[in-house]
Formats: structure tokens, sequence, C-alpha cells
């Protein structure tokens, strides 16, 4: 895993583990990349295995361990086997200072089959308070949402949030979703279970035009399909007076619906919660979000989620929604058979002025 940025020397290689097994207790040496934090913590089920460096009467033993110079450190655990106890999280953080900043993700496993014992989180953090917006781009492989709950196939599961910590989503490899920007601050990360390999892949970081809100784009494929979108943060609240945009891009000769599913409306004291949908050749539109959603949109288009200001005071469980986008195709196919008697000919002739249909 690692950080590539044009012009520069070389990639931000996995930091070097290499492990010992010496009377029961595993030892290992960690040498992380420049500016790379290597955090190692145990979980909440931890019954008195420390993480330990140095020996003899310097030896120092805690519960967790945070490395941060690109230095080779020893490093001993207290139990025979860590790797159930212990999970490893490699950070990196990125400064996007100049309009012109263009950077890659490398998402590459080292090879190390001692760090493929460890549950691995692999985290990005960007700082981008001099551009007007940054973005990471996905379409290599695209992404699509899933609930919290549920595993991806390839066990590869990403997670993206904005500032201040707000939950955009969770997602797996293969989907629609294309690009995700931000306004300053935002965090890319990757959770991969113990014993599971990298699929190598990359993600471009970009900087983008001026937006308002986190915005996440999608590109619709060809012919008939759905995807679904939760509320930022779900299963939790929407955060208070705050806006979320999609935008989509919408093949051609193809309509797309939006339903909202298992919503839960917040208790407002000033604004109302709705949709407001902005279209490419006609004005906007704004529904609440208790009636029904436009149900056959033309072309690309966007919509975005504006909570009210909530009555935080108040258990009630805010803002959540399931958005559920169907396009489909206007394509219409109409079979002849002109075989059976060779006189007949077939003479076909548009009379709707509407450039969308053509035939072919």
């Amino acid at each position: 895993m690692s950080f590539y940025r044009p012009g520069s020397a070389s990639a931000l290689i996995l930091p070097a583990i290499f492990f010992y097994l010496v009377s029961g207790v595993q030892m290992l040496t960690v040498t992380p990349d420049p500016n790379t934090t290597i955090n190692i913590s145990s979980s909440a089920q931890n019954q008195g295995c420390q993480v330990c460096t140095g020996s003899g009467s310097s030896q120092l033993c805690s519960t967790s361990l945070l490395l941060t110079r690109p230095i080779p450190v020893s490093v001993t655990f207290t139990c025979p086997k860590p790797q159930g106890v212990f999970s490893v999280e490699i950070l990196q953080y990125i400064e996007m200072k100049t309009s012109s900043f263009s950077g890659l993700i490398i998402q590459k496993d080292s090879g190390s089959q001692s760090l493929l014992d460890f549950q691995r989180r692999f985290t990005w953090t960007v700082n981008a308070t001099l551009t007007p917006s940054f973005g990471f781009d996905f379409n290599a492989t695209g992404l699509r949402q899933i609930h919290p709950s549920v595993s991806c196939p390839d066990h590869h599961t990403y997670t993206l949030w904005s500032a201040p910590n707000v939950l955009v989503g969770k997602f797996c490899r293969f989907g629609p979703i294309s690009r995700a920007q931000f306004l300053n601050l935002g965090i890319f990360s990757l959770d991969v279970p113990a014993g599971q390999r990298v699929q190598q892949d990359n993600f471009s970081l970009f900087v983008g035009e001026i937006i308002s809100s986190t915005k996440v784009s999608l590109t619709l494929p060809i012919g008939n399909s759905s995807s679904e979108l939760l509320s930022p943060n779900y299963p939790n609240s929407f955060s208070s007076d705050d806006v979320m945009e999609w935008s989509f891009m919408v093949p051609a000769k193809h309509t797309t619906a939006v339903t909202l599913h298992s919503v839960t409306q917040p208790k407002c004291v000033r604004k109302t919660a709705a949709v407001e949908y902005t279209f490419l050749r006609r004005a906007g539109l704004v529904y609440r979000l208790d009636e029904p959603q436009p149900g056959k949109i033309p072309g690309s288009f966007s919509m975005v989620l504006r909570n009210c200001e909530m009555d935080e005071t108040l258990s009630s469980s805010g803002l959540t929604l399931n958005v559920m986008v169907s396009v489909s195709s206007d394509q219409v196919l109409c079979n002849v058979d002109l075989h059976e008697d060779p006189k007949l000919s077939l003479h076909v002739i548009n009379v709707s002025p509407d450039p969308r249909c053509t035939i072919q």
C-alpha cells in the first residue's frame, strides 16, 4: 500500500515487517515508511497480551504501540498468537497545498506473510484547505455502497469520511460510484481481514471545482440497473443542518427513477428536510421526504439531500433514509420478419421531433 506523487523518486511501500518466534513469544522488526504512522492496538477482549519495545530494564510494554519514525523497531508480543488479539493500522497524511496537485494511491500488498496474519486497516487522511475541493477518483474499478452490516465478496471494505466526522458510507469494489469530492478534509480507508491479501488497485487524487458540500458522483451503466445509496452516518442520523450531494451521469436514451425507502423524519426547529433535484435542461425541483420522488428523469442530474436544524434535545433517531436509483433504457426493439413474402417492404418514418428518438 502506498501513495505516489508524480515527480517523486519512489512510492511509499508497506513497512518492512519480519517475525521471529522465541520461547513462545513472537518478536518482529517494523520499519515504518516516511510520512507513515503504524498503530498496533489490541481488542477489548485482550486477556493480558501486551506489545513491547526495548529489552531488559528499558523494556516498555502496553496494549498498544504507535510508531512514527522511519527507523527499524524491535517489537515483542507477550503471547504466542498476537494476530488474534492485535490489529494493525497504517496511516498516511497527505497535504494538498497547490491547485496543480495530483497523486496516486497505490493499493498493493507487500507480500509479507507475517503482516497478512493481522487484521489491517490502511487509512489516508487528506487535508486540502488551500484548494477549492479535492476528490478520490475510483474510475479504475468503481465502488458500490453497502449497508454497514454487509460484507464485501472480496473482503475489501472501503470507508469514506468527511469533516467533521461524517460517515459518507461503506463500499465494495465494482460499482457505479466513480468519484467522491470533499471541501477541506477527507478520510479514505480500506479494511482487510487477517489472512487476506490486498487486491492490487490504484485510486487517483485530484483537485476539484468549488462545491458547497460533500459530493459523490455515479456513472450509471447502459441498460437497466439499480443502485442503492444511504444517507450519511447511516444507520445513525444525518448531521443537523447538513447537505449531501449525489451526481448521476446517465447514458443517452435512458431515464431514471428515484425512490426513498425506510425514511425516518427528523424533528426540525428550523428549515425543512428535503431533496432538491437539478437537471440539465430544465428548472430544479424540491421534494419533501414524504412525497413521491421523480419517476422518469431524462438525462443526467444531481440530487441534494438537505437536513433541517434538528431538535437535538430529543431522543429521536433523526434523519435516515435509503435511496434507490433505477435507470432504464428508452430503446424499443421491434422484430420484423419479411422472409415469408419477398414482395413486402417496410418503410419507417420518424414523426417525433424529440432528438432522443432515433431509428437504428
